[in-house]
């Protein structure tokens, strides 16, 4: 088991380097577009040179079809993993974007509600013990919340919005 786990170990340590190589390419500025295809390319080298030798530990040793066979087999199985997991990256940025918007306006109606709606409801009710009748603040109150009812549809419709077209 000792064998398996430091054979497999650095093509492992090699592919997920690969992986946070085009990863982070994402963050470098468009200003510099040669050192963020050298660090695609270098990338994807690692990535694929990780996915061959996590193939070539995991492949059983036999006899049945000739040896160049088999490294075309996995030389090509590990082109396919490298280019999946790219893709997959890429795919889980372009999904992180597109909901930017719509989480960024979810966290601002819930900023909203903690740092004006609630104090403005305790503040009613306050007022509602100190000096009005019980019927005047009931329906204050109850009118205050229907407002408040409105505007979280109108704010959820938005983001519902910003969620479905992009």
């Amino acid at each position: 088991m000792r064998i398996f786990i430091y054979s497999i170990g650095q093509p492992l340590a090699l592919f997920v380097c690969g992986v946070m190589m085009n990863w982070f390419r994402k963050f470098i500025g468009k200003e510099r577009q040669d050192a963020k295809h050298a660090m695609s390319f270098i990338g994807l080298c690692f990535s694929f040179c990780g996915a061959y030798y996590i193939v070539w530990v995991l492949w059983a040793p036999t006899e049945d079809f000739p040896n160049w066979l088999y490294y075309m087999v996995m030389g090509i199985v590990a082109a396919l993993m490298t280019f999946g997991m790219h893709y997959l990256s890429s795919l889980v940025g372009r999904i992180a974007r597109s909901h930017r918007r719509a989480l960024r306006a979810a966290v601002e109606w819930i900023l909203e509600i903690r740092n004006k709606v609630v104090p403005y409801f305790a503040l009613l009710a306050h007022e509602s013990q100190a000096n009005l009748s019980e019927e005047d603040s009931e329906a204050r109150i109850l009118e205050s919340l229907d407002d408040f009812d409105d505007e979280n549809e109108r704010r959820l419709r938005r983001i519902t919005e910003l969620i479905g077209h992009d």
